[in-house]
């Protein structure tokens, strides 16, 4: 609750009135002040100097073909890797 006989941001509980209020955030803003200006809460603002290259904005154009290739080609996966069932065991051929 706020009383009207103190002023904006006053501190009830050290009896004291909050800081500097006239001032711009360059990077931030406030999204919450509780009511008695303990609690707040800043939310950084969207870069409004910041150049988006145009391959981010784009959607890649690439076909499922290619995708798929990638997935089982790509770094890191070993090629003809034996696949092992668990629980089973091996058959082994005899001719």
């Amino acid at each position: 609750y706020t009383d009207s006989a103190q002023p904006s941001g006053f501190d009830r509980t050290r009896s004291v009135e909050i800081g500097h209020k006239n001032f711009d955030l360059e990077h931030v803003e406030e999204a919450y002040t509780s009511a008695n200006w303990i609690v707040r809460i800043y939310r950084v603002k969207k870069l409004s100097n910041r150049f988006q290259a145009k391959d981010a904005l784009e959607k890649s154009t690439s076909s499922l073909s290619e995708e798929s290739f990638e997935k089982n080609h790509g770094k890191g996966v070993i090629l003809n890797k034996p696949h092992v069932k668990k629980g089973t065991k091996k058959s082994i051929r005899r001719t």
